[in-house]
């Protein structure tokens, strides 16, 4: 018998394969839940992207599949991939496709310490177009690196779980960074947003600064004392908090 639960879709930060997000995903599934990885065509990209279009594009397909058999998904963000999949959920939201008479929709978006921003934004204009301290860019190449990932990302984490994933991230297509938004998801899409307190990558304060400038407090809000990666540090208490985004009550 079909699952009457939503599909999971998970969108990674820059620099990840969905595959380092398996200690959050497999819990997931566990409970019973369809799960969907995308792998972004912005990381690791030979050569580099010019834009996040690819990413943007591959994550609406890959929805919206799922919702022409006539399921829904919540999609769970994480870092870069708040824009990349909020700039993908137009015209997919629960409510929109009701209204056009479509069945499946998108029913709740899950922010994990991700970014978000008002139409014609772009991502370097938290830090003045510059990489941070911890980026390494190549210009010509059109690449960007993490450079102290243990600290930056698994700063909470195990030794050796920070030195494998460290180890198994790629370069980014730095120009990914500088593309405006064009759609806010979370304007017409019920919206959750974990903040993580030990954040290294997007400080605590920096999360709850997007979360105060944000009209109508149009996110419900979790907390958690994670770093950047919490699906690593915090599995169970991560996907406690998807659970409860596709409506489960405990």
């Amino acid at each position: 018998m079909p699952s009457s639960k939503p599909t999971i879709v998970l969108v990674p930060g820059a620099w990840h394969s969905p595959d380092l997000y398996a200690p959050m995903t497999d819990l997931l599934v566990a409970k019973g839940y369809e799960y969907i990885g995308i792998p972004l065509a912005s990381v690791g990209a030979e050569p580099a992207l010019e834009n996040w279009d690819p990413d943007v594009e591959l994550i609406h397909k890959t929805v919206l599949s799922v919702l022409d058999q006539g399921k829904d998904v919540v999609l769970v963000v994480h870092s870069y991939g708040g824009l990349v999949g909020s700039e993908a959920m137009k015209g997919l939201g629960k409510k929109q496709r009701q209204s056009e008479g479509k069945k499946g929709g998108v029913i709740r978006l899950v922010y994990l310490c991700a970014f978000f921003l008002e139409l014609g934004m772009h991502l370097q204009q938290v830090n003045n177009d510059q990489p941070h301290p911890w980026m390494k860019a190549d210009y010509e190449t059109n690449k960007v690196w993490a450079t102290q990932p243990s600290q930056i990302f698994y700063n909470d984490c195990p030794p050796e779980v920070a030195e494998a994933m460290a180890a198994s991230i790629t370069h980014h297509s730095w120009r990914c960074f500088f593309t405006n938004v064009t759609y806010a998801a979370w304007r017409d899409i019920p919206s959750t947003y974990l903040v993580c307190e030990k954040d290294n990558a997007i400080p605590g304060f920096a999360q709850e600064g997007l979360l105060k400038n944000t009209p109508g407090h149009l996110f419900e809000i979790e907390r958690c004392q994670a770093g950047h990666s919490p699906f690593l540090s915090m599995p169970k208490e991560t996907a406690d908090v998807v659970r409860r985004a596709a409506g489960e009550k405990f």
